[in-house]
């Protein structure tokens, strides 16, 4: 019988071995070429979805912008027909929204739409001429007089004033808070919560002042107040700022519920003027005397306009409008709602659905 000798033995476990490492580096190399083809493929299926996200998003923020843009633009101009500006707003979105579609179609081949769920109307309500913060009575027949109710509304917004005269008071005497100009805001209708802007001369420096509080003599809270720094205050309500300058306090901090009831006090001692966008919904209404006259000129109703006393026209308060993007790799439908400029404490029912 013949063995192989050890040398051939050798031999053949060394050829053995060198099959098995060719293998084992072929199994190897064909691993690593498939996970690179797995790799390649998911890269080539997400590398625009970032790109699309931001697009979602940029179109959203768009969306914001151009309705807001829309709203301020119409609202600005005094429309005197019931939903003429809420017919303008929803003609600018669609033309906006035409135009977006066809540049996102051309550069990423998706269908962009952006229409309107729902418009709330609203009253603009001005003085355009520095006069007294009277009410109405040359167009409504009713007697110029300081105190008076403006309106009972569903969200306040946009609130501007400027103020070239406000009277002073006696710091020696109590319960003055009682004798300067206020804009007093009350909610659940005029029966709730209730927050008072008084604006004053200080008697001390004659600089105006804008304040919320009284002190412990029932007087206007002057270690509070925002002072003007000019002759003519310039007072926005969000944020609440007197010549650009921060107050410590918030616009309607102490309200909590709506509709919101706003009155004027001693209007007739003080003078400027002012621009508000009030909500219209279930309830709200223009102020009224207790003959059912109203203390603002409503343009609508075919009052006439007058830049000195306060005049109501047709405006919007808020959009909530729809976004859709369809797309290889984006499919979006979203809501966007807009009410410029609206503070957190006297919310529209349509913001807080």
């Amino acid at each position: 019988m013949h063995y192989p000798s050890s040398s051939t033995q050798s031999h053949s476990r060394g050829q053995l071995i060198l099959i098995g490492g060719i293998i084992i580096a072929t199994i190897l190399v064909i691993l690593v070429l498939i996970l690179n083809g797995v790799m390649y493929t998911e890269n080539m299926a997400t590398k625009d979805q970032p790109q699309a996200i931001d697009r979602a998003g940029n179109t959203l923020q768009f969306t914001e912008n151009i309705t807001t843009e829309a709203i301020n633009a119409e609202n600005r101009k005094n429309h005197q027909t019931e939903g003429e500006t809420a017919t303008h707003v929803n003609e600018e979105l669609d033309r906006a929204s035409s135009t977006l579609n066809t540049r996102r179609f051309e550069t990423h081949g998706e269908l962009t739409r952006v229409t309107t769920n729902t418009i709330q109307n609203a009253w603009v309500i001005t003085q355009q001429e520095n006069n007294e913060f009277t009410a109405a009575g040359q167009q409504t027949g009713v007697t110029n007089t300081g105190n008076w109710t403006m309106v009972i509304s569903d969200g306040i917004r946009n609130g501007e004033l400027t103020v070239s005269s406000a009277p002073s008071f006696n710091q020696s005497a109590e319960n003055q808070a009682d004798s300067v100009f206020q804009l007093t805001v009350t909610g659940d209708s005029g029966t709730g919560d209730e927050w008072v802007l008084l604006v004053y001369e200080n008697p001390s420096t004659g600089v105006i002042e804008v304040t919320d509080s009284v002190d412990s003599d029932g007087n206007p809270d002057t270690e509070r107040a925002c002072e003007a720094t000019t002759s003519t205050a310039e007072i926005t309500l969000n944020p609440l700022r007197v010549d650009g300058s921060s107050c410590s306090f918030e616009f309607g901090d102490t309200l909590t519920t709506g509709l919101y009831e706003v009155k004027v006090t001693n209007g007739e001692l003080a003078s400027g003027t002012y621009s508000f966008v009030f909500g219209k919904g279930n309830g709200a209404s223009l102020g009224e005397n207790s003959n059912g006259e109203t203390f603002v000129s409503n343009t609508m109703d075919g009052d006439s306009p007058d830049s000195t006393s306060p005049t109501a026209y047709d405006g919007v308060y808020s959009v909530d409008a729809h976004v859709s993007i369809t797309g290889e790799d984006v499919d979006l439908e979203s809501s966007v709602f807009v009410a410029p400029n609206q503070p957190d404490n006297t919310q529209s029912n349509e913001a807080q659905q």
